[in-house]
Formats: structure tokens, C-alpha cells, sequence
């Protein structure tokens, strides 16, 4: 009846898939390892191939009101990355319940954020017969374990897929490099299938090729293209070109203003201001670094700045909630709320825009911009996943302000900040 059941899936999905995705499920679905793993490059389809698989699994157990786990870094990307995509394959109406549980084929699928140490807990009391884990490289060691005491239904699998990150992240060393491992009644524990973006035959070629161009040389193209789990090495922003980001003066089409704050003392505190322009580009306009000066000094700059600068909407380290709300209760137009803190993809989100020379600066203006750029070097003592915390203060100022404004404009916050009557 199961083999019936896939083949049925198979049968009405094929032409929806891409040959790489077709082969996976059918090796899977031959193979019926109890861990089923793909790992790669972005846009590759590996997603979509195993939401497929685990959806075809609970399937199987049509009815019979078993309790299967989804789980991702938080609800909200579960339900963005995923979710929906169940909701429109299979027309199926999904509402999560107070506990973030909904019905699918007559069974109930419970959901978690997993990305915090203490995500773990939520995870507790029942017995599940299937696991989805969305980006399992994000979850935490902790949610992961409690995932696994869960799943103990007799005829169990789980399914996983992820984009790579240093080689030795414990997903690959425990589990995606032990693929082909049996058990001792020879049962495959294990089967992890690798993919590139090339794999996605369904996406446009030039799609393709815009991607690979704007995709920033090696980590990131390592990992987001070709799929591979590379530690970081080297100049972070290897694709800064000095001649081609310099500027004399901003252009005239500049449409808002930033700023990027990094609190200090025994380092130098940093303020930027990055002017933005109608294209997209990005322009460090203004520096202040100094050293041993309280609240109140840093306070009067901005004052001034905002002044200088219509509408400028400050980005700062989160790590001093005292100092922002002094700032605040000073006018100090300060938006933690938005503040982005993740170092990785704060980097890598400045990388691509330096890739494509859209992050420049006013020469004459940013003298510690242009020390410290070419200083900013992954540390390998932290598993290449962190730089090196040594003059770094304009980097991580640069980091929170572009960071959060495209990150914000990407889940369309710039909208509800224009409602506010706050320009963004």
C-alpha cells in the first residue's frame, strides 16, 4: 500500500519536478533510510523535494491521527519557507492552533521554532512518527537531540534540508558525513543527496547567471552556489575595489539616510551615516570615531547629524539597551526593534553588495573605513563562522545599518515604518 502511495505521488508530481529532485525521490522512496538529508546550494530544489517526501509520509499514515514535528529557526520561516508551499501543492487550508499545530491527511502536524538553546523545551510529552526539519544548520544542538526522543513511532522517518556552513558544523559531522551508514539488521540509518543551483533546471538561465554574478567570491559562492561546506578564509570583503567605490561627493538622487551605530570607550566608539540613492546604492558619507567619550558626546553628533541629514534612522548595537534609551528620551530617532545582529549574514549580505560595487564611500570622509576593510579577516579559531574582533568598530557600524534596511525592506517594514511617519 505504501509503494502504491508514492508511486501515485510520483506519478502526479513528475512533471513539476527537475530531473536531480525526481532522482532523490525516487532513490528515497526505494532506499527508506530513516534519515533522508539534502544539502546545498540555494535555489537548488531541495526544499521543495523534501517537504514532498515528508508530506508523502505522513500520507501514509492517512487517518489514523498520528503526530508528526515540523521545525525551522522560528514559526515565521517555517511557515514562509514551507508551509505555504504545503498549503498551495496539496489545497489544503493550514491555520496553526494555539499550540502551532494544524491537521494534515487526518493527522497532526506540530510545529517549533528551534534556533534558541531553550527551544528545546516546548518539544516534550508525546510521541511523533515523522520529523521535517527546514534548515535543520539553524536549529540548536539542544532542539535537535529533544527532536530525535520524540520520534519513536513505529515506521518513523525524518527529513532535513539545509543550506552548508563550516565543515565542521555538528550536522555534517554527525549526520550528513555517515550517509550510507546501516544499522545492525542492515536497515540505511542515513542518506544524505547534494545539490547545486544548477540542479534547478526550472529556473530561468539568466536567473541563474544574475545569481552566480551577484553572488560574492569564495565562501559565499562556494557555499550558495556550488553547494559545499567551506570554512571562511582570508579578506572578508575580497570584492571591494577601492577606485571603483570612491566618490568625490553624493550624487543628486539620494533618496535616504542611515546610520549605523557601534558603541565604545576603551575601543573606538563608531557613528556612519550611508546616504542611499534611488538605485539601491549605498554611500558612507560621514565617520565619527572616537575613543573615552560618554553618552552625552555621542548623543550632541547625532543630534547634529540629524539635523544635517533629513530623516536619518539610526541602526545600533543592541548590547547597550541603556545608552539607546537614553539617545531616545534625547530625540535620538533610534530603531532597535529592526536592529539585525546576526555577524554571518550581515556579512554576507554586505559582501554581495560590494560584489556588485553598490556599497561605496566619499573620499576624504571615511579614513577609518578604508583602515580597517582590508584588516577584516575571518577568525579561524572560532570555526571561520566569526572575524576577528580587532578594529573592526566601522565594520560592525556599517553592518548594523545596511543589514537592517535591507532586511527590513525585505519583509516590507519600510511601508508599516512610513506609516509611523518615520521615513525609511
Amino acid at each position: 500500500m505504501q509503494q502504491e502511495q508514492s508511486n501515485a505521488l510520483l506519478t502526479k508530481l513528475k512533471n513539476s519536478l527537475t530531473a536531480k529532485q525526481l532522482s532523490v525521490i525516487k532513490q528515497d522512496l526505494i532506499n527508506r533510510p530513516i534519515i533522508s538529508v539534502s544539502h546545498g546550494a540555494v535555489r537548488s530544489g531541495k526544499t521543495r523535494e523534501k517537504m514532498l517526501l515528508f508530506c508523502n509520509h505522513v500520507h501514509e499514515f492517512s487517518g489514523s491521527g498520528k503526530k508528526f514535528i515540523m521545525t525551522g529557526a522560528t514559526i515565521g520561516t517555517l511557515t514562509r519557507n514551507i508551509l505555504d508551499d504545503i498549503a498551495e501543492t496539496f489545497n489544503v487550508n493550514i491555520k496553526l492552533n494555539k499550540d502551532n499545530e494544524f491537521e494534515l491527511f487526518g493527522n497532526t502536524i506540530c510545529c517549533f521554532g528551534t534556533k534558541d538553546c531553550d527551544d528545546y523545551k516546548t518539544i516534550k510529552g508525546f510521541t511523533a512518527y515523522g520529523w521535517y526539519g527546514n534548515e535543520v544548520t539553524e536549529s540548536h544542538k539542544m532542539a535537535i537531540d529533544q527532536c530525535f526522543k520524540r520520534c519513536s513511532g513505529k515506521g518513523m522517518r525524518i527529513f532535513w534540508e539545509t543550506n552548508p556552513e563550516a565543515p565542521n558544523h555538528f550536522i555534517k559531522k554527525l549526520y550528513i558525513d555517515k550517509s550510507g551508514l546501516r544499522l545492525s539488521n542492515n536497515k540505511l540509518w542515513l542518506s544524505a543527496y547534494h545539490y547545486t543551483i544548477d540542479d534547478n533546471t526550472f529556473l530561468d538561465p539568466g536567473v541563474v547567471e544574475s545569481i552566480k554574478q551577484s553572488t560574492p567570491s569564495g565562501i559565499w559562492y562556494d557555499r550558495d552556489i556550488l553547494g559545499l561546506w567551506v570554512a571562511s578564509e582570508g579578506m572578508i570583503y575580497k570584492d571591494f575595489d577601492i577606485e571603483k567605490a570612491k566618490c568625490k561627493e553624493l550624487p543628486d538622487n539620494i533618496v535616504q539616510y542611515i546610520g549605523g551605530i557601534d558603541w565604545g570607550w576603551e575601543h573606538k566608539g563608531v557613528i556612519l551615516v550611508i546616504a542611499i540613492d534611488s538605485l539601491g546604492n549605498f554611500y558612507i558619507c560621514c565617520e565619527i570615531a572616537e575613543q573615552h567619550e560618554d553618552i552625552d558626546w555621542w548623543i550632541d553628533r547625532m543630534k547634529a547629524l540629524q539635523m544635517q541629514y533629513r530623516n536619518i534612522i539610526w541602526f545600533a548595537d543592541t548590547a547597550r539597551p541603556d545608552l539607546i534609551d537614553k539617545a531616545k528620551k534625547k530625540g535620538i530617532r533610534i530603531r532597535d526593534d529592526l536592529t539585525k545582529k546576526d555577524v554571518m549574514a550581515g556579512i554576507a549580505c554586505c559582501a554581495a553588495l560590494f560584489k556588485v560595487n553598490k556599497i561605496r564611500y566619499i573620499e576624504n570622509e571615511t579614513p577609518y573605513f578604508l583602515d580597517e576593510i582590508y584588516l577584516y579577516h575571518i577568525n579561524e579559531k572560532m570555526n571561520g563562522e566569526a572575524p576577528v574582533k580587532v578594529d573592526d568598530d566601522v565594520m560592525d557600524a556599517m553592518r548594523y545599518a545596511i543589514y537592517s534596511y535591507v532586511s527590513a525592506a525585505k519583509f516590507g517594514r519600510r511601508q508599516r515604518a512610513y506609516s509611523e511617519n518615520i521615513c525609511f
